[in-house]
Parts: C-alpha cells; structure tokens; sequence
C-alpha cells in the first residue's frame, strides 16, 4: 500500500504544478514495489507514466510552435533586408530588372510581412490558450487516476491534500478552507 500512496503523491505534486521539472522522479523513486502488490503497482505506475508523456507531448509542441511564431518575425525580416539588397545590387548594377517589378515585389514582400505581423499575436494567444486547455486536461486525467486508486485501495482521501494556488473547479475535488481533497464518493 505505500507504493501506491507514493503513487498518488507523486501525482498529487503534478496536480499542484504541472510538468515540474524536479520532484516527480524523486517521488517515485521512494517507492518500494513489495511482491504481493507488485503488478499491481507496476500497472498503476506505467498508466501515470502514459498521462505525463502524453500530456508532456503536447504541451512542448504548442510551446515549440510559439516559440517559432515569435522568433519567425525576425527571421522575415532578415529575409526581406537581403532581398531588397539583392533587389537594390542587381538594378542599380546589372539592369537585370525594371524599376516597376523590383518596387511591386517589394510593396508584396512588406505586405506579407507586416500582415504576418498583425496576425502572429492572435496565433501565440490561440496556442497559449491550447497549452493551457491541456495542463487543466493533465490534471482531470490526474485527478481520475488518483480518485481511483483511492478508491480500489480503499485509502483515506485525507492523507492527500492538494494545494493549489487560485481558485480552481474540478468536478472530483472538494474544498475545505482552501486545501482540496479528493472525492471518493458521489454526494
């Protein structure tokens, strides 16, 4: 029993903070698996470890996408700096081009660009908000998990306080003086 209440502890501490980078392998590394519950454990252990990688996956590409929106403006820029230079050496120089096409590619050019710009905020809001959708979806699916365990184990939701900071609404939490607790029973 104290493998699986390890278990849950440890994902009591994501539910507190999500994908924390220390703590969670800490966690889990009390843990001593004893001979009478060992699958048990290890199934409880591995379905914990699949709601953290998957949720983990998710949650870095919508940060790698934002990442990638805003280093994309300078990146644009540069772009659009040397092609206007290359525009500039090559009509000056070589005549290669009429005035009127090198001007129109770049009024084209400028008005992508600065309609990328107008657009890229609402791309880096509309990923913020996925990311946020899911680490509220990580710890539902850590809420679940935990309330189950709980009650197949027969153990005290009491032993388990969370301390999250805000207020929060989860549909198998309760709130007593602003710790919350599992709910193991449907009331």
């Amino acid at each position: 029993m104290k493998s699986i209440e390890n278990i849950i502890i440890a994902a009591v501490g994501e539910i507190e903070e999500p994908h924390r980078s220390s703590g969670f392998s800490g966690g889990l590394k009390k843990m001593t698996a004893d001979e009478k519950n060992g699958d048990q454990t290890a199934g409880a252990l591995i379905e914990l470890l699949e709601i953290k990688i998957a949720s983990a996956s998710y949650i870095s590409a919508c940060e790698a996408v934002t990442g990638f929106i805003r280093s994309n403006d300078f990146v644009l820029a540069r772009n659009l700096m040397a092609f206007g230079l290359i525009a500039a050496v090559s009509f000056f120089s070589l005549k290669f081009c009429a005035a009127d096409n090198i001007i129109f590619t770049l009024y084209g050019a400028t008005a992508y660009y600065i309609l990328l710009i107008l657009l890229s905020p609402l791309k880096i809001k509309k990923y913020k908000l996925l990311k946020e959708r899911a680490v509220r979806e990580y710890r539902e699916k850590l809420i679940l998990f935990s309330c189950g365990l709980i009650k197949k184990y027969s153990l005290d939701p009491a032993l388990f306080a969370i301390n999250l900071k805000g207020e929060h609404l989860f549909i198998n939490l309760t709130v007593n003086k602003g710790v919350y607790y599992f709910k193991t029973n449907d009331k």
